[in-house]
């Protein structure tokens, strides 16, 4: 990045330079600092001293303040980007019109194949690895994280300070962590980065699974579809690519701590199709007063979908974090039982 804005600066760059050039811009900031979106405002300021006087459209500016942070503004800035360049030329991206107007009842295909396994066909605990060789392999199979930098060593931290530095409320929880190496082995430079994985609460786990109608103490093992395995730098192979599947939740996912995105709801929506899961809910709306708003029920399907798009983000914001709802107990609520559904996934 700094090598981009050095070239940019370059002398010898006239105002021609980039004339006829187009570009969409979004940028990333948080209005409690001095300098809001400075670097996105730098930038758009550059290309237009080159020649670059005609963005494809306005520039977008998320900011880390806004109720559901930069997705508030991030979403409509999207669609309008789609929009323009489809109005430009309809056969560029020609699955414009499916971004535009989603299609909820179709997922497309897995990209991921999980494969279940007794627990009598597999290794047990006392032959598995250490807890950073199961870091390593939970991580490994996880498709997030398949550009992880497996070359970066784990370190087991001790967290010795723990204090809130912003008042009681529901609005936000910044804190200043201090974690120490008992055995000194971590080194670091300036402005290096530090990737945290917390452990959770091992029945928070279990309930979480056991919601899904799975077996905690099955193995799994994943790969890519098409027969690519999910890193190719996984550690283990053979029968020791598997792990325990609450282990794998454990080391990958935030089942009891971090509120659900508007992805979830998607992917929940889509599963909310037999009879016996509709139902009547709340509406979410924050206009009305409380006798109102149980007046007016919406079937849950309709409510996940809503949660989902970019209009119900204010409400997903208002239902979902600013209560401090998580995964599991969105799973506990929705009674959607759909492992039978999910397991062939």
């Amino acid at each position: 990045m700094k090598g981009f804005w050095r070239y940019l600066l370059k002398k010898n760059l006239d105002a021609q330079w980039l004339q006829g050039f187009r570009y969409a811009m979004f940028g990333l900031g948080d209005s409690g600092y001095q300098y809001y979106n400075f670097a996105a405002i730098k930038l758009r300021k550059r290309l237009s001293q080159l020649g670059a006087t005609k963005p494809i459209i306005g520039i977008g500016l998320g900011n880390d303040q806004d109720s559901s942070g930069y997705e508030k503004a991030l979403g409509p800035w999207l669609l309008s980007l789609w929009k323009s360049l489809n109005r430009t030329n309809p056969s560029l991206l020609p699955r414009i019109p499916d971004i535009i107007n989603p299609n909820l009842n179709n997922l497309g295909d897995a990209k991921v194949e999980v494969i279940y396994y007794s627990s009598d066909d597999t290794p047990q605990d006392s032959i598995l690895p250490d807890s950073k060789k199961l870091i390593g392999r939970a991580r490994s199979m996880h498709p997030a994280l398949k550009f992880h930098n497996d070359g970066e060593p784990e370190y087991m931290l001790k967290m010795v300070t723990n204090q809130r530095l912003t008042k009681k409320d529901p609005e936000r929880d910044v804190r200043h962590f201090e974690l120490e190496d008992p055995s000194s082995a971590v080194h670091y430079q300036v402005g290096d980065a530090l990737e945290i994985l917390p452990s959770q609460n091992p029945s928070a786990v279990n309930a979480f699974i056991k919601r899904c109608n799975l077996d905690p103490d099955c193995y799994i093992s994943i790969r890519a579809k098409g027969g690519d395995e999910v890193s190719k730098s996984s550690p283990v192979n053979g029968l020791m690519d598997r792990i325990k599947l609450k282990t794998f939740v454990a080391l990958t996912m935030d089942v009891a701590s971090a509120s659900p995105g508007r992805y979830f709801y998607e992917i929940m929506s889509y599963f909310a199709t037999a009879q016996h899961e509709k139902e009547r809910l709340h509406c979410f709306a924050t206009t009305e007063d409380e006798k109102e708003r149980l007046q007016k029920k919406r079937l849950q399907k309709e409510r996940l979908e809503e949660f989902a798009s970019p209009e119900g983000r204010d409400g997903l914001y208002q239902y979902n974090h600013k209560e401090g709802r998580t995964v599991l107990e969105e799973k506990a609520w929705s009674l959607l039982h759909m492992a039978g559904r999910t397991r062939s996934k």
